[in-house]
């Protein structure tokens, strides 16, 4: 019988068709098959990478060790954004954001290890930059990051030294030593970063290097703490224009919204909120402006003081994609509502459903302030928004606190009748689960179904201060009858 001898480059190649247990088993024939079998379950050097982008970024870094070949595929690896299971233990989930990064450089190890990855896994695509756990501020020191130009810090040295001559030297030393300046400049190595995210990180003046990413997608600046005082403008993102979200609350930026024109063929999702300091920068413009952004799905415009505009000027047409649109006192006159419930109606029943609320205008002539002999009352419902329970569509006036607090709402309109049998058990189900949640909020305003005049919300206020009092003082009688001793 003739036999033919197969090539060490077929056999390879006849093995990748062949599941693992076959290869194991087929090895053993001789030597050659076992040194072919070999080389058809190694991946190569081009698949390493890609193998190696469905892992975990700590999981990359514990096989790099195994050998020359894993590390160097290691630095090639698109490393895939992840997600801490522990950030959500207990914690807000951040600037409304849907994930929340593992890589947080929220400590000087972490840092440190920023300064690993950077040599080791250059294409890390998602990073966040928070305050320092444990660390407060003590006065006489503000923590500063390096900027580019060089590391810079910042304290009086006089307070120092007749601070540092008390009991607590030893530990203030420590807090100095944890707080000294770090180089954030290194962050400009990871040429591929998607996500950036920025959440009251001590950073004082300017950073160039923040804002060179052109591939990024993501980009959120959270810098609420009075520590913190990132200066920026809106301009500068012309660098990054594939961004998708864009989260700026408190973030210190100045310019226009026609200065994100560059993104309106890539942009989805937009937040923008003002800073409470009456003297700090803020993004101004016409709301109307963010017209022209053919795939915005989210726009959330609360208290973004300086940006104008008029709910009236907005066509059915407008915002086609949009299925959040949060808008800001832009609502001028109370005449103007029965058209805004007209139009948001129809907003809510395309498809996609756009739910839609915008705010009194603090010029407008039916605003007024909250008085000051009401504390403890929640502040008047000047927010008219819209909400869907289920299929069942409605609109009522409700009250943001903007210092914090629970947000309190009149009676919700409905414009739909409630599901009835003709309706699936699920959904009636889900609208009473909704609704309860809805109605929730209403307390303050029980009975009140439209924005009430300054007269009705001080009456409001009084009648509530009545029950508040009458019920402390029962609560005390029934105390006092609770201890005196029964005989």
């Amino acid at each position: 019988m003739e036999q033919y001898l197969i090539t060490d480059d077929v056999l390879p190649a006849v093995f990748s068709y062949l599941n693992w247990k076959d290869i194991i088993y087929t090895q053993q024939v001789c030597k050659q098959w076992k040194e072919a079998a070999c080389r058809a379950i190694i991946p190569s050097t081009s698949m390493l990478p890609i193998i190696f982008g469905y892992l975990d970024w700590k999981d990359i870094l514990c096989v790099r060790g195994t050998c020359t070949q894993w590390c160097e595929a290691a630095k090639h690896t698109l490393v895939p954004p992840s997600i801490d299971k522990r950030a959500f233990q207990g914690a807000p989930r951040h600037g409304g954001l849907e994930k929340i990064p593992q890589f947080n450089v929220n400590t000087s190890r972490a840092y440190n290890m920023l300064d690993v990855m950077r040599k080791v896994m250059p294409n890390l695509q998602q990073i966040q930059l928070s305050k320092f756990q444990g660390i407060e501020p003590i006065g006489f020191m503000i923590p500063l990051m390096g900027d580019v130009n060089g590391p810079v810090a910042r304290y009086d040295e006089d307070v120092e030294e007749r601070y540092l001559e008390g009991e607590d030297a030893e530990e203030s030393l420590k807090y100095i030593e944890d707080w000294r300046t770090y180089d954030v400049s290194i962050i400009a190595d990871f040429v591929n970063l998607r996500s950036l995210i920025i959440n009251d990180a001590p950073l004082h003046g300017k950073y160039p290097c923040l804002f060179g990413f052109k591939h990024l997608r993501e980009l959120s600046i959270s810098q609420g703490a009075d520590y913190c005082d990132l200066k920026w403008d809106l301009k500068m993102l012309k660098s990054m224009p594939l961004i998708e979200k864009l989260y700026l609350s408190w973030s210190g930026a100045t310019g226009s919204i026609s200065d994100l024109h560059f993104l309106k063929n890539t942009l989805k999702h937009l937040t923008i909120v003002s800073s409470v300091n009456a003297g700090d920068a803020k993004i101004g413009g016409n709301f109307m402006d963010l017209t022209e952004f053919v795939l915005l799905e989210t726009i959330i415009l609360r208290w973004a003081t300086e940006i104008y505009g008029d709910v009236s000027d907005i066509q059915e047409s407008d915002f086609p994609r949009v299925k959040k649109l949060v808008l800001p006192g832009v609502l001028h006159r109370i005449e103007q509502s029965s058209d805004v419930i007209d139009l948001f109606t129809s907003f809510a029943r395309r498809s996609p459903p756009c739910i839609a609320s915008v705010r009194l205008a603090e010029n407008a002539p039916d605003h007024y302030r909250k008085d000051g002999r009401h504390n403890y009352c929640p502040p008047p419902p000047f927010t008219l928004e819209f909400v869907k329970a289920s299929s069942r569509l409605g609109w009522r006036w409700k009250a943001y606190p903007r210092f914090g607090g629970r947000n309190s709402s009149c009676e919700i309109n409905w414009l739909d009748e409630e599901p009835d049998s003709s309706h699936s058990i699920i959904e009636r189900r889900a609208y009473q689960k909704e609704a309860k949640r809805l109605g929730s909020s209403v307390g303050f305003y029980r009975g009140v179904h439209n924005l009430p005049s300054k007269e009705d919300y001080q009456g409001l206020c009084i009648a509530h201060e009545e029950r508040e009092l009458q019920s402390r003082r029962e609560s005390m009688r029934r105390f006092r009858e609770a201890m005196v001793p029964r005989i």
